[in-house]
């Protein structure tokens, strides 16, 4: 079964996700895992169409109606590492979540989201993965480095342009992105401090 768009009502067998919180950072602050809380909880209500999906991670917008989740241990890990609270210690540790869905009681629906199939499905007529640059582009995009400035036809160089989406699909095949749309009750949290 491809994950598209699934929504969990009933319990089937499904990858564990994970979510790394680095100190400072809201998911540090405020604990999911927390039986008496409300788990993950966006702070924005809305539909979760392909520009709140470009936002949240090609922009990295905080007032998304989707949080992001990763089917790497090792990607949470490294966002757990360090945060704007500084890098995680034995006295300030950062926390991996590890998401296992089948402990979600019978009946509790939730939505998760592949951005990689959203992306590309809403692409129909264009390209999401357009760029005029060089072949290491990519390796750039992920890494977040400066763009080297490809070659033109005719000699020269320009400046490179990347579209939205390639953003957005790097990124999200660089972290194993999966997105949450809506609530995530705590019944299915837990929660690791590292290091």
């Amino acid at each position: 079964m491809g994950w598209g768009r699934i929504s969990l009502a009933t319990k089937m067998a499904l990858p564990t996700l994970y979510k790394g919180a680095g100190p400072g950072t809201y998911w540090h602050t405020h604990d999911a895992s927390d039986k008496m809380g409300q788990g993950f909880l966006p702070p924005r209500s809305q539909a979760a169409g392909i520009n709140v999906i470009l936002d949240h991670i090609a922009l990295g917008s905080n007032q998304s109606s989707c949080t992001s989740f990763s089917t790497s241990y090792a990607v949470a890990l490294s966002y757990a590492m360090s945060g704007p609270g500084g890098v995680a210690s034995s006295t300030n540790p950062g926390y991996v979540y590890v998401v296992d869905l089948n402990q979600l009681p019978a009946g509790q629906k939730v939505t998760f989201l592949d951005p990689v199939f959203e992306i590309a499905q809403h692409a129909t007529g264009g390209l999401a993965h357009r760029h005029n640059g060089e072949q290491g582009l990519l390796v750039e995009i992920v890494e977040s480095l400066p763009l080297t400035k490809p070659r033109k036809r005719h000699g020269g160089t320009t400046n490179a342009t990347v579209s939205q989406e390639l953003n957005a699909l790097a990124w999200a095949i660089r972290d194993a992105e999966v997105l949450l749309h809506g609530q995530l009750i705590p019944a299915a949290v837990s929660r690791d401090s590292v290091p």
